[in-house]
């Protein structure tokens, strides 16, 4: 049966931008503009506005055929609460989809359809003027009014064309980029039930404290106007706010957050005290932080108090790693205010005025911010289990490496504290030595992919402890000469894959992981089965981050929304592999809880998985029991989960 491939252009009151597709699909207003269709290699057609669905579709998916859509989320919402529930189509199932944006991310192309299509070089040309009458018919104009067919029908003639295209693309890409393994497909439509299930979050709460940022904002820009006598009257007026501080000796380059916070810490005692306040108010009304309560409110369904939709699996591209969208639970900003509990916290918050706030936490936004976590909270008779997999990543890597002792200690011991016995040559430290433990963990954790003593320094130091360069020297390299086995391993895998790439087609292997040059692409293969790839991955001559000349692997990556070549050596390609091993322990060990242990999860956050059950239901240590049961091919991997269970989320 031919694969049928989809593309649905909509129209919606909201944004989707702003609410996500659940909930822009649930919406009265959401309506079909047009349905791009294809057959396997026939040519593409199109449903126009209100054509009836043609049977050979309806026989298609009633008989269990595969459709397939580029984010198909969003296409599964449109046909399942706009198709299906308004013009009466036939249900797809969840297993008769698949998602062209799965597989170009597997392979570490851009996500979006055209910038992929252009880093994987098809000939398909840009669509400006389509994306622009898409932009100007799916959307209310400024006076509300909406556009249809019969006002403006050459519209609507672009917009089929622009639909033909998106078809065609997703096309190429299915037939382009290599399957993805059957394993992942059904973590895929774990994901998507993930993402339908949603994150419950406390909708009271954040009626109540957005108000309050609203005003807080209000209140920063008639400040900011006044200090300024109207020269700026926006804490948003970022071009007025560097000019304004130009004009008084403070050179920003920009208002991102990194260089703002440089220049209040190291400027702080010259600065002049106006801009000093003006870009205080800057940092902290213009927080991406405090936007998220907004994201959530409008997230979130009312009836429910749910956000779906906010993971996108391969978000990390290549790893297979989650990331967030829409609320972005990913970049959840870290605490800034010291604070009695996260209920507490939050009740304040609420109930408190803004001036109190101040009073209490020193900054009403910080205190806001330091809340955002807060607001994923249990529904009423429910309980969070939030777990996290106790340094996942160092575990994977000494099992790789094959270094026995340091799995041992990590059985037995505390590898944190044996580490810093190392360093200080002192056999009788204990975790009460707390400044030596922490060093041994910073060690632990950023030593282990090759990172040389400056970054280390500058890693301590980000981390607010100031170190001298001796003692990050004597660190970095007490780490390598305990563990050589991990420095074997970045060189033999560094050497595997340079032999795969100049050798295409032959297989090389060192230790777990093997690797094999396909095409134009680099395949690392997972102890799972499972291939992480380097498109156009090439060696040649390249400078290493600690300043040497060597012939090196490179590939093509996206950076910053930016596709371009980068280098890559041994060290930083472990990294890679215990990403997605990590990725794989976790699929797996969030699937066995929720699918076998009916704990019900709602979503993963970098190396955490939380899930929402009734408050009488099972034990936080039978949930983290679940989450690492054993897998046929990571024998032998220490892992260990750690956990508590909270009405709110909060980081462990």
């Amino acid at each position: 049966m031919s694969k049928l491939y989809v593309d649905f252009e909509s129209y919606c009151d909201v944004d989707l931008n702003d609410v996500g597709a659940y909930i822009y699909a649930n919406h009265p207003s959401a309506d079909i503009l047009c349905l791009g269709y294809k057959f396997g290699d026939e040519q593409t057609q199109i449903i126009k506005y209100r054509e009836p669905l043609p049977q050979r579709i309806i026989d298609h998916v009633e008989s269990g055929g595969i459709c397939s859509a580029h984010n198909a989320f969003f296409d599964r919402c449109i046909w399942q609460f706009v198709a299906v529930k308004k013009f009466g189509w036939p249900v797809v199932k969840l297993q008769q989809w698949e998602c062209t944006m799965l597989k170009v991310a597997s392979h570490g192309f851009p996500l979006a359809l055209e910038k992929a299509a252009e880093a994987m070089n098809l000939p398909i040309g840009k669509d400006l003027v389509g994306g622009r009458i898409l932009n100007r018919v799916s959307k209310p104009q400024k006076d509300g009014r909406r556009i249809y067919p019969k006002d403006d029908p050459n519209a609507f003639s672009i917009l089929y064309k622009y639909c033909t295209r998106d078809v065609d693309v997703m096309y190429l890409f299915d037939t382009t980029i290599p399957d993805i393994d059957k394993d992942e497909y059904q973590i895929w439509y774990y994901d998507q039930k993930l993402n339908a299930r949603g994150i419950p979050v406390d909708i009271l709460s954040l009626d109540a404290i957005i108000p309050k940022l609203e005003e807080e904002k209000l209140e920063f820009n008639d400040r900011i106007s006044e200090m300024t006598k109207g020269v700026i009257t926006k804490i948003t007026q970022t071009a007025r706010i560097v000019k304004y501080a130009n004009e008084h000796q403070v050179f920003l380059p920009n208002l991102q957050k990194e260089t703002v916070e440089e220049f209040l810490e190291t400027y702080a005692d010259t600065m002049h005290e106006d801009i000093f306040e003006i870009l205080e108010m800057r940092q902290m009304g213009g927080k991406s932080s405090t936007n998220k309560f907004k994201a959530m409110k409008n997230s979130a369904n009312p009836k429910d108090s749910l956000v779906r939709g906010t993971l996108i699996m391969y978000g990390a591209q290549r790893t297979g790693r989650w990331a967030g969208r829409q609320v972005q639970p990913h970049n959840f900003p870290k605490p800034t205010v010291k604070y009695e509990s996260i209920d507490k916290l939050v009740n304040d918050l609420v109930t408190k005025s803004r001036q109190d706030i101040r009073a209490e936490y020193g900054s009403f936004m910080h205190a806001a911010s330091t809340a955002t976590r807060g607001m994923i909270c249990a529904r009423d008779g429910k309980i969070l289990n939030i777990a996290d997999y106790n340094a996942i990543e160092p575990r994977i890597l000494f099992w790789l490496a094959d270094e026995t002792e340091a799995i041992e200690t990590f059985k037995t011991g505390d590898i944190y504290v044996e580490m810093a016995k190392t360093v200080y040559h002192d056999p009788n430290l204990t975790k009460a030595d707390e400044e030596a433990r922490w060093l041994g963990k910073q060690i632990i954790i950023g030593c282990g992919y090759g990172m040389g003593p400056p970054k280390f320094q500058t890693t301590c130091a980000n981390y607010g402890r100031n170190i001298d360069f001796s003692l990050a020297e004597l660190s970095v390299f007490a780490y390598r000469e305990k563990y050589s086995k991990v420095v074997k391993l970045w060189n033999g895998v560094e050497n595997a894959a340079k032999a795969a790439i100049l050798n295409p087609g032959k297989t090389y292997e060192y230790g777990y992981l093997r690797f094999k040059m396909i095409g134009e692409h680099l395949y690392m293969r997972l102890p799972k089965g499972r291939k992480i790839v380097y498109p156009y991955a090439d060696v040649r001559e390249v400078t290493t981050p600690w300043g040497q000349k060597k012939r090196g692997v490179t590939y093509k990556v996206v950076e910053k929304n930016h596709w371009h070549r980068t280098s890559t050596f041994g060290g930083k390609i472990i990294e890679n592999a215990c990403q997605g091993i990590a990725r794989d322990f976790m699929a797996h060990g969030m699937m066995t809880a929720d699918l076998e242990g009916g704990y019900d999860m709602v979503t993963t956050v970098h190396d955490e998985a939380v899930s929402e059950t009734d408050e009488n239901f099972g034990s936080i240590e039978e949930y983290c029991e679940l989450l690492v049961q054993p897998t046929s091919w990571g024998v032998g991997c220490p892992l260990k989960a750690e956990g508590k269970r909270q009405k709110r989320y909060q980081k462990l």
